[in-house]
């Protein structure tokens, strides 16, 4: 990989510490794994700063390191598929355990959150078995508590307290959560 020659001590020092981080960031990988991908971020900022040549170069630089973005969130998922790839290729047990440890860490969260948005929308099905089965879907308190949101095989026990009111709730139910969910996932991506 060829280093980049800057003219201006400061746009030096910056690359050099985004290339440090790079290669921080990629030390779970191969040499060559890690060689190709510093070549190609390498050769994205090289034609980055040759198209924008009248800008000054720390200005320039810092415009296309901060579109870049940080290296440990935007290689997260570069690395993990090298490391999946690399463990399911060998079949060596401690790769593909450092590949699912890895995936884990920086995907447990957005497990959550798919699970998250999962549970929202099954309750468009509830919503939907509520048109084809009303007498079987709603809210259900026994002996005046909550015991269940859903589909019930008898109700004899149960009392349904929504009754008509059950779709309209759920629908603003649904709503607000969608919101909640999504500020969460929002701020959770800020905070990286």
């Amino acid at each position: 990989m060829c280093t980049i020659m800057f003219k201006n001590t400061q746009s030096k020092n910056r690359y050099d510490n985004y290339i440090k981080s790079l290669k921080k960031v990629l030390k779970k990988l191969d040499q060559d794994e890690k060689y190709d991908i510093i070549k190609e971020i390498n050769s994205h900022i090289y034609e980055a700063l040759q198209n924008n040549q009248n800008k000054e170069e720390l200005e320039c630089l810092e415009d296309i390191l901060n579109r870049l973005g940080s290296p440990d969130v935007v290689l997260r998922p570069i690395i993990a598929e090298k490391m999946l790839e690399r463990s399911t290729k060998t079949f060596n047990p401690i790769h593909i355990f450092k590949a699912l440890i890895f995936n884990l860490k920086y995907g447990i969260s957005y497990i959550i959150f798919s699970f998250l948005y999962l549970i929202l929308f099954s309750f468009l099905g509830l919503i939907i078995m509520k048109l084809v089965i009303p007498n079987k879907v709603g809210m259900y308190f026994l002996n005046g508590k909550f015991r269940l949101l859903g589909i019930v095989k008898s109700n004899a026990n149960y009392n349904e307290v929504l009754g008509n009111w059950f779709i309209p709730v759920i629908l603003l139910a649904m709503i607000f959560f969608y919101f909640l969910i999504t500020i969460s996932l929002r701020f959770k991506n800020k905070i990286k």
